[in-house]
Parts: structure tokens; C-alpha cells; sequence
């Protein structure tokens, strides 16, 4: 709960240095990344999804689901994280150092953070803006229980809510933006009421 709190500190801190040392003037965004730094869009690289803002980030975010279920599944360190995470006092007492794996699990988090950034940043707008990555981590959080936290299932997760999202931008002028976080929702209660029903 207090990491969650320091969300707020930090979004503000991050305000406070775009708002006064980082913007351009009169607005609220940085300046545009330079060409040699940008991620190139699907588009460029090899001529598909035309005018859409898919770029090579996506394979990024596909490596990091597969190394990270290696990691996870076939190592002792990603078993000593899972004992942790499923049971830290009964890992404590089987001789694991419950709190390394903590922060170990917290670093991979926000490095993970951190590179699905590169998307936005670096791959889509070009620059950093006010409020740009707003409400990204509580749907981090819906596609993460949708996959039952494996990591390759969430890539399945992730394209599902993409597209919901993407999908629900197009047709704004038509259907409600709503309609589409509805449809998220009922989704995720689905899922997890049939997991509970299958156990």
C-alpha cells in the first residue's frame, strides 16, 4: 500500500520538473526526442498497419514476456520469488530471503515500467507530456489478473485490451468510450469468477 501511495509523490515530483525545467514554454510537453533515439513505427520498418501507432516496441514488450517467464519457471531464483510471493513467512522459514526477493520483484516492476514507456515515448508521441501515461498502471493491473499474472498469457491479455482501447478511440464519434471500459470490466469479472468456479 505505501509503494502505491508514493505513486502520488512521484507523478507530482515528475509535474514539478516538466512544469519548470523540462517543458517547452507555454506548454505542457518536453521537446520532441531526437530522430536517431525515436523507435520506428511498424509502418516504416516493413509497410503494415498503416497509420497506426504499432512500432517495434512491441517486440520488446514480447521479449521481456518470454525471458521473464524463463526466469519465472525455470530458474531457482524465479522459484524463491514465487515461494515468496505465494507465502513469504513459510519461504522465510525454508531459509529464503524473503525481503532480496522483494525488492528484486519491485526492480524487474519498474524496470518492466520502464520499457513499456518506450511505446509511448519514444515510439509514439516522440516526447514526454502531462498526464500522458495517466491510469496506464491500474490497467497493468486488469490485464495482469485477466492473465492470471503469467507472463505469456499476458501478452494475449495486452492485445485484448489494446485493441479495446485502440478500437475505442476509432469509433469515439460513434460509441461511447465507455461502452468499451464496460466491456473490459465484464471481461475480467468473467474470467476470474470462472477460475474460481474451475478450482
Amino acid at each position: 500500500m505505501s509503494t502505491i501511495m508514493l505513486n502520488f509523490i512521484v507523478h507530482a515530483f515528475v509535474g514539478y520538473l516538466l512544469t519548470w525545467h523540462l517543458a517547452v514554454p507555454s506548454t505542457v510537453h518536453t521537446p520532441e526526442i531526437i530522430q536517431s533515439a525515436q523507435v520506428p513505427m511498424f509502418d516504416s520498418v516493413i509497410g503494415i498497419w498503416r497509420k497506426s501507432p504499432a512500432n517495434i516496441s512491441t517486440l520488446f514488450a514480447l521479449t521481456a514476456s518470454l525471458l521473464s517467464w524463463i526466469m519465472i519457471f525455470k530458474t531457482t531464483t524465479g522459484y524463491e520469488m514465487r515461494a515468496v510471493g505465494l507465502q513469504p513467512e513459510a519461504a522465510g522459514y525454508a531459509g529464503i530471503d524473503t525481503n532480496t526477493h522483494i525488492m528484486k520483484a519491485m526492480a524487474i516492476g519498474g524496470a518492466m515500467a520502464g520499457l513499456a514507456s518506450t511505446n509511448l515515448v519514444l515510439g509514439y508521441k516522440h516526447f514526454y507530456e502531462a498526464g500522458l501515461t495517466s491510469g496506464i498502471g491500474f490497467i497493468g493491473i486488469a490485464v495482469a489478473l485477466l492473465a492470471l499474472a503469467h507472463p505469456l498469457w499476458l501478452v494475449a491479455s495486452a492485445l485484448l485490451f489494446g485493441f479495446l482501447e485502440y478500437g475505442g478511440l476509432t469509433v469515439n464519434a460513434y460509441v461511447p468510450k465507455d461502452i468499451f471500459m464496460m466491456v473490459q470490466a465484464i471481461t475480467i469479472l468473467m474470467i476470474l469468477v470462472l477460475t474460481k468456479t474451475l478450482r
